[in-house]
């Protein structure tokens, strides 16, 4: 994707080239929630332990990802600016959900395991 933008009164048009592919990381994420979604169905028609197990894996590897994405020096440059302050605090609320479901998920995986 290129954007063109006229800066000069000259008739000299400026632009900029916006990379056209994601980064990455954010595919790797793509694919790690596409894995988890897919494993959470398989989980829910056929529960047993191990299938929740594969689930568990999923989400831990899923966090692992979106923890490699936060540490990404553009990441923290791009969070760490005012105008981003609600976003900011978005992103750390869907955060704090997440880590309250993988929470159930280990809650409900020792239940299963000790059959109560």
């Amino acid at each position: 994707m290129v954007i063109s933008s006229k800066f000069s009164s000259k008739g000299q048009v400026k632009s900029i080239s916006l990379p056209s592919r994601s980064h990455p990381m954010t595919l790797r994420i793509e694919h790690e929630l596409n894995t988890a979604k897919t494993d959470a169905a398989v989980a829910a028609s056929k529960p047993s332990v191990d299938n929740i197990c594969i689930g568990l894996l999923c989400l831990g590897e899923l966090y692992k990802c979106m923890d490699d994405l936060l540490n990404l020096s553009a990441t923290r440059v791009l969070v760490t600016g005012e105008q981003n302050k609600k976003w900011v605090e978005e992103l750390v609320e869907e955060s704090v959900r997440m880590l309250d479901v993988c929470r159930g998920c280990v809650v409900l995986y020792g239940k299963i395991i000790s059959g109560n």
